[in-house]
């Protein structure tokens, strides 16, 4: 997979308007190229973020992307940067970064456990994992097995 696949993969759920989200999920089962210009257009403050932490590193390998929305992001999410400092604890939980495990597969989605929350994660960029398979999950999509 292309690294810019792996960050739009984290990504695709901070993306409200529903046609660009249909066009970037096509992207991403395609692994279609995707020039720098659009993902600092669509997240300017991630991609911001993610060139301060890769400091001498390749801000679009594999190991930042990771480090950015595994550990930065949620960080970022409980110091209320960003306005998280007017959401709530659930709005917040919803848009961190989560390891959980897969309980149920069901259709287009899978029931993930992750600190005792049960939650329906959509599985359209995500699919062929199996009960008891650990995934990432972020803003209710199914992201990558663990």
């Amino acid at each position: 997979m292309k690294p810019k696949i792996l960050f739009l993969r984290y990504g695709i759920g901070c993306i409200k308007n529903e046609i660009e989200r249909n066009r970037l999920v096509k992207i991403i089962l395609e692994e279609k190229n995707i020039e720098d210009e659009e993902i600092d257009r669509l997240f300017p403050n991630a991609v911001k973020r993610i060139k301060t932490i890769a400091k001498n590193r390749n801000p679009w390998s594999y190991e930042v992307i990771e480090e950015y929305w595994q550990i930065h992001h949620n960080r970022m999410i409980d110091r209320g940067l960003d306005g998280f400092e007017h959401h709530g604890d659930s709005q917040k939980d919803f848009c961190k970064v989560h390891l959980a495990e897969v309980k149920e597969v069901s259709g287009n989605h899978y029931v993930v456990k992750y600190s005792n929350i049960e939650k329906r994660v959509l599985n359209v960029i995500l699919q062929g994992i199996n009960i008891g398979e650990r995934i990432y999950i972020h803003r209710g999509y199914a992201v990558k097995k663990a």
